[in-house]
Order: structure tokens, then sequence, then C-alpha cells
């Protein structure tokens, strides 16, 4: 087993202190491995963290806000930070200082919960369109060319949630009452 030296603090926020007593690799992969088993995985970049800890998950189990095209529109950009969407959606300042994971995690549960219903809904509709092409059914759209891989437009017109239309979790004030 190779002894890590660097453990990257200023991004991850982890010191020797924090790992210490820490149990095995393995029992904490083994661990996320069956908290995982059957659920939705929500996260953003998800892919690094699952590389990370050498796992797998099903993609149609993965909710991921750097891949959701809503949010790329919002962010005008295909691979948007965090950071940014937490500005843009949620209208909160994040990673300005040392990184907290949980901050991270906290964030990119309220940017997914902002757009879970259309996000969701979208997913079902594709589903139900899979679905009907696979069985045959009249009415389900087929390709000219089955290689295509269109990608479904993006309704700039649905009700998307805005950072003014705040959840009733606003974590990130509470955290703040109870520092000050």
């Amino acid at each position: 087993m190779e002894k890590v030296t660097d453990f990257r603090t200023w991004v991850s926020g982890v010191t020797f202190k924090d790992v210490e007593k820490a149990p095995l690799f393995s029992e904490v992969q083994q661990h996320v491995a069956d908290l995982l088993e059957g659920r939705i995985l929500i996260g953003h970049a998800i892919n690094n963290d699952l590389r990370a800890l050498l796992l797998t998950h099903p993609p149609s189990h993965i909710r991921d806000t750097a891949k959701y095209e809503q949010l790329h529109t919002i962010a005008k950009t295909k691979r948007p930070k965090l950071k940014a969407l937490a500005k843009l959606v949620l209208g909160i300042d994040i990673q300005e200082n040392e990184h907290s994971s949980v901050i991270d995690a906290q964030a990119t549960m309220e940017v997914y919960k902002r757009y879970q219903s259309l996000w969701e809904g979208t997913l079902a509709r594709q589903a139900k369109i899979l679905q009907a092409k696979k069985s045959g059914k009249k009415g389900a759209k087929k390709s000219n060319n089955s290689n295509s891989k269109k990608k479904s437009p993006v309704n700039l017109n649905s009700a998307a949630p805005t950072a003014s239309s705040a959840s009733s979790s606003d974590w990130w004030n509470e955290s703040a009452m109870t520092t000050a």
C-alpha cells in the first residue's frame, strides 16, 4: 500500500489528522457501493467521483448537474462549474475559501431540486418514446437515420426555476445564521 503524502488540502480540505485513523479504501469503497445500490445518484461531474472510487453506476440512475442541458443553457457553456451554477441558480457564492465537499453536495442537491420536476418529466417522456419505439407502436417518432444522435430540444419557455424561487430548505441561510 502506498502512503499518501500530499492531501491537496487547498482543494480537498482534508488533512493528515482527518485520515489518521481512517478505514481502508476497500472498506469505504464497499460501503459506498452498498449505499448506491438501486438508488438515483445525484452529483456534479459524478464520473470523476465514481472513477476515484473505482465504481460504476447505471447511467439511468445518474443525475449529473454538469451534464444537464437546461443548466448548460443557463450557464452558457457545455461544461458548467458547480460554483457558477450555485451563483446562477441559487444566487449563492460557494468555494470562496477552503473547499468543502459538504457545501458542494448541498449546493448540487439544491440545484437538482430546482429542476427535479422538469428533469424527471423529460426523462419519463424520453423513456416512454423509447419504449414505444421498441414495441413498434404507432405514433412513435421514427428517425430517418438510425445512427443519428439527436438531442431533445431544450424548452426555454418552460417554467424553469430561478434563484428567486427559493425552496423551503435554504441551507445556506441556515448555516450563515449558525456561524454568525
